[in-house]
């Protein structure tokens, strides 16, 4: 089980949902669960959308089978079936406004980092700063009432159409002989979690190949 995986499923124990209600229903657990492998533009990506179905999974119920998290789920899988910037921006916004226990959002798909901030891009966006911001989900999440906000970003850092890098190996017989293995440095869980009266940040977890949970 991943450490992202290990962390949602421990929060999830802590008590059991008390409504399945999406709307304005206190003491309950939500949740919207973002993954996007098609972008319109180019750089359309693997494995985003199987990740938000495997999160979902392990939210929605306990070991038991008793109702955990209220899980809503988009998906961009391809040109009839979308996420588009608009569409994001207002189910976020709708997460935040919910007086809930818990609000969770969770997104794997690409992301963009430049001078003036960081962005969550949608299928429809072009070009990165085209995206919904950052600062503009942490606003909403500052100022939501739910009780506990939660927030897991598992984005590829790269701008919609960027060709993906090939890299280019010698033939075997010309390759040096493997060096000794060293430990790897472990990397943050790219998320972010806050309380009222805390300031949440992301971390993000640029992968060459795809959004993956680490």
């Amino acid at each position: 089980m991943s450490k992202v995986f290990e962390l949602l499923y421990g929060h999830g124990r802590l008590s059991k949902i008390s409504s399945t209600a999406y709307k304005g229903v206190t003491q309950m657990r939500i949740a919207l669960i973002v993954g996007i492998n098609y972008y319109e533009h180019g750089g359309s990506l693997h494995g985003c959308v199987n990740d938000a179905h495997e999160v979902k999974a392990v939210l929605e119920r306990h070991d038991g089978g008793a109702v955990n998290f209220d899980c809503r789920l988009l998906t961009g899988t391809g040109p009839t079936d979308r996420v588009n910037r608009g569409e994001l921006k207002d189910q976020i916004e709708q997460l935040f406004k919910t007086d809930a226990d818990i609000a969770l959002f969770y997104f794997a798909g690409h992301g963009h980092i430049e001078a003036t901030g960081g962005y969550l891009l949608a299928t429809d966006s072009s070009r990165g700063d085209e995206g919904v911001s950052l600062t503009e989900i942490l606003t909403l999440a500052n100022n939501s009432p739910a009780k506990n906000k939660i927030i897991y970003v598992n984005s590829l850092i790269r701008s919609p159409g960027e060709p993906e890098k090939a890299t280019a190996r010698p033939p075997a017989s010309s390759q040096p002989a493997p060096k000794k293995a060293t430990p790897a440095t472990p990397k943050p869980v790219p998320s972010a979690s806050h309380k009222p009266g805390e300031i949440p940040s992301f971390n993000f977890n640029p992968s060459p190949n795809k959004a993956d949970l680490i």
